[in-house]
């Protein structure tokens, strides 16, 4: 029986493969550390030109079997080596930062644990003053206990410790537990607060957190409900189209979601298989800078060293993170240090340049007062030169 195609295109594969990692190691010696990594070179000259230059060529790395990438930090290269071997990598984990508690908050907890310590002292000795009358008066009423035991007093009975405690139990429990399913509460919450004028206009105000998709979607729902509930408006006051169906409004107009809409279209056609989608970040203290990094430092690379499946894949798994990221007020310095990440590392008219200034004209009014994006316009560069003319086309 004849081999298929697929039968047939695996043989050579498998000879590549086989030939690749029985090829001679070569030393990677990365970071300050200057940990070694021994990679088989064979995989790395099928990368790039550039890598094979390298590895195989004349210069004195290639002699040696032997490079130092002393400016480049061990995880990076680990992913680098990692994609190297499967075609793919796996990038960092979220880091969730503790909230910085200031120094008059700490104060003031000493003060409060310093009154309650002296608070607890003083009531354990009236505890035990109440102890000693009650052990005295317990002898005398044991006389008049006899006479009127089994009677019925008449008297209200007291709630025990015991089921004080359980109720005090139950509250705080409540209480917990009305905080935890608050802790999500932003996610719920429509980022568009919308009101419709006398003629049929959409005023629209937003506010964080909110990512690019949540907003799109939630804007959808805004003019669902307008052709809905307000079929006749009054149609003088602006134009209509014509349709099959009839005279309808005209679509508003938002630069915002054009933006948006623009943004979230795949970079590559099609796009690579490796560009998963990674979780929604619910927790605004969670920190995602270590997963944009992580993506940043792989695709600097990969441009540095022309290794174009890399670099395609490294910015197409960082433009599917921003697209469903959600943009905390807490966070918008992760995304400030991965914008000067990509323009310090990469040159001019760069695709990943241009990802980051499109993303950031999506949300720029919401995040325009930001301590940390106002620090970067003043440092001044490219970024910001690049922003403000993408604002400027975005306001036309």
């Amino acid at each position: 029986m004849p081999a298929t195609r697929a039968e047939a295109a695996q043989v050579p594969n498998k000879d590549k493969f086989e030939k690749s990692i029985s090829s001679k190691p070569f030393i990677f010696v990365v970071g300050e550390e200057r940990k070694e990594f021994h990679i088989h070179k064979e995989l790395i000259g099928q990368l790039s030109p550039v890598l094979n230059a390298l590895v195989n060529g004349n210069m004195k790395e290639a002699r040696e079997g032997r490079v130092e990438w002393l400016d480049l930090d061990v995880d990076t290269f680990v992913r680098f080596a990692k994609f190297a071997y499967s075609g793919n990598y796996t990038p960092a984990e979220p880091e969730l930062i503790v909230p910085a508690v200031p120094d008059d908050a700490v104060a003031l907890m000493s003060a409060l644990e310093e009154q309650v310590g002296k608070a607890l002292t003083s009531g354990n000795v009236e505890e035990e003053e109440e102890e000693e009358e009650e052990a005295e008066s317990s002898d005398q009423d044991d006389d008049s206990s006899a006479s009127s035991e089994g009677s019925d007093t008449g008297e209200p009975i007291e709630v025990s410790s015991d089921d004080q405690e359980t109720s005090e139990y139950s509250s705080s429990s409540e209480a917990s537990s009305t905080l935890d399913n608050g802790g999500n509460g932003h996610l719920s919450r429509r980022p568009i607060d919308v009101s419709i004028d006398e003629h049929g206009i959409m005023h629209s105000h937003t506010s964080l957190p909110y990512s690019l998709q949540n907003y799109m979607i939630e804007w959808e729902k805004c003019l669902h409900y307008r052709y809905i509930n307000h079929p006749d408006l009054p149609p003088h006051k602006r134009r209509r189209f014509e349709t099959d169906v009839g005279r309808i409004p005209p679509r508003p107009i938002n630069k915002k979601y054009e933006a948006m809409r623009i943004f979230i279209q795949p970079m590559y056609h099609p796009t690579p298989r490796a560009a998963l989608r990674t979780g929604v970040n619910v927790n605004p203290h969670e920190s995602y800078r270590p997963v944009f990094l992580s993506h940043a430092r792989l695709y600097i690379l990969a441009d540095k060293y022309g290794v174009n499946r890399l670099r395609r894949l490294a910015l197409a798994r960082l433009h599917r993170t921003l697209t469903h990221y959600v943009v905390h007020r807490d966070r918008i310095s992760d995304l400030v240090a991965l914008a000067q990440e990509i323009f310090d590392n990469t040159m001019e008219m760069d695709d990943a340049r241009a990802l980051i200034v499109n993303y950031f004209v999506c949300f720029i009014e919401d995040i325009q007062d930001s301590p940390e994006l106002e620090e970067a316009l003043r440092r001044g560069g490219d970024f910001p030169a690049m922003l403000v003319s993408k604002m400027a086309m975005r306001r036309m």
